[in-house]
């Protein structure tokens, strides 16, 4: 893959104590067997984040944003990203609650969607997975600079041995240039 010039470094990473910080989550609100798993994840992380030490209701903010496509991923970042410039946040945390997709071989290759209402506007992409190389088309965040990603899908981790390819958590920190956790087993919610 050819590199990209575009910079998603953010124009401002400096803080100040009275800088407004944003919280962000994304959830594939269509689960399997609709137990709405990743929903509830969600909004258990968001009672977290607003309990800490540090929040401050009426200045921080808390986004939960439901994506259930990677094209709907794609239009609420896209989204996020506008809103917390606009309003100037910097972005503290996103976490993606979701299934991380796998090559026929069992290797991880992106962010996979249920899909379960994705707009087909081409007539033949039924791609449901956001890969490394769909990172260059979302809009840059003004991160804070201790801002992190965490990705919760199964083995985000992980390398694909087949495609020669790094995780998908990899390539979100080499995108954004925030550090990103990725699963390197199963996840579990409950």
């Amino acid at each position: 893959m050819a590199e990209k010039s575009t910079d998603k470094t953010p124009a401002s990473k400096s803080e100040s104590p009275e800088a407004k910080k944003l919280y962000i989550a994304f959830y594939d609100p269509y689960a399997e067997n609709n137990d709405q798993a990743f929903e509830r994840a969600a909004k258990t992380w968001k009672a977290g984040i607003e309990g800490a030490p540090g929040f401050r209701p009426g200045v921080d903010e808390v986004m939960l944003l439901p994506a259930g496509s990677d094209q709907e991923f794609r239009l609420q970042w896209n989204y996020a990203a506008f809103f917390a410039t606009r309003e100037k946040f910097l972005v503290k945390e996103i976490h993606l609650f979701g299934h991380a997709s796998q090559d026929k071989k069992g290797n991880i290759y992106g962010i996979e969607f249920s899909n379960k209402y994705r707009i087909d506007t081409t007539g033949f992409n039924k791609d449901t997975t956001l890969t490394a190389e769909d990172l260059g088309t979302l809009r840059p965040m003004p991160f804070h600079p201790k801002a992190f990603i965490t990705l919760t899908g199964c083995n985000s981790a992980n390398i694909s041995e087949s495609e020669k390819k790094e995780s998908i958590a990899k390539a979100f920190a080499q995108t954004f240039r925030v550090p990103t956790l990725g699963a390197p087993v199963d996840s579990v919610f409950s």
